[in-house]
């Protein structure tokens, strides 16, 4: 059962306790908890059967070759999941109760944006009206983040005339203005266009 030690021994180990831990919060708490349940229970299910499946297969295979490979898929494993998950973040602080971002130029390319961790990146930018590479637009990975402050949020995204360009553009506005449109904008967004 435990003979050869191989890595996944090792983590089917870890995921025991974890799961014997798991059970024990869950039952003696008056509040489920359902949240840590429905992350380490499956987690340590699909750990335990790939205990089964190595123990099968460590009969068949040389210890050397099996162990190296073990350590190889749980090292590629964890980098490809954060690869997925990993996210490219615009940080936006403003005074206004309101910004516009206006994917129009070749200002603040992904290359602008800073290294955060592994995989992610980030941009800071203070100002209301934000100007974007037009590659950005169709990317999944871009998050805009509001300011902390902003609790009731309107969104909304289109395409607009700017300086005789077809512009994509994404309006983000709190309470104060929820119902402010591209088009009552437009004077500004068209003088801040043409200084840049």
């Amino acid at each position: 059962m435990l003979f050869p030690v191989t890595p996944v021994v090792v983590l089917a180990g870890m995921f025991f306790f974890i799961f014997i831990w798991t059970l024990i919060e869950i039952f003696s708490t008056t509040q489920a908890s359902s949240f840590l349940a429905a992350i380490a229970v499956p987690i340590s299910l699909f750990v335990f059967v790939l205990y089964g499946v190595e123990r099968f297969i460590v009969r068949k295979i040389n210890y050397r070759i099996l162990f190296i490979g073990e350590l190889v898929l749980l090292l590629i494993v964890p980098i490809s999941f954060y690869y997925s998950v990993s996210m490219i973040d615009l940080n936006v602080t403003t005074e206004k109760s309101y910004f516009v971002v206006l994917f129009v130029s070749k200002k603040n390319p992904l290359t602008d944006f800073k290294r955060k961790g592994l995989f992610e990146k980030e941009l800071s930018v203070s100002d209301h009206i934000i100007h974007l590479d037009s590659s950005l637009y169709n990317n999944e990975d871009l998050r805009i983040r509001v300011p902390e402050n902003w609790r009731e949020i309107s969104y909304s995204n289109g395409e607009i005339m700017l300086s005789g360009k077809l512009t994509r553009y994404r309006l983000y506005s709190t309470e104060e203005n929820l119902n402010i449109t591209v088009d009552e904008l437009l004077g500004e967004l068209e003088k801040e266009t043409l200084e840049r």
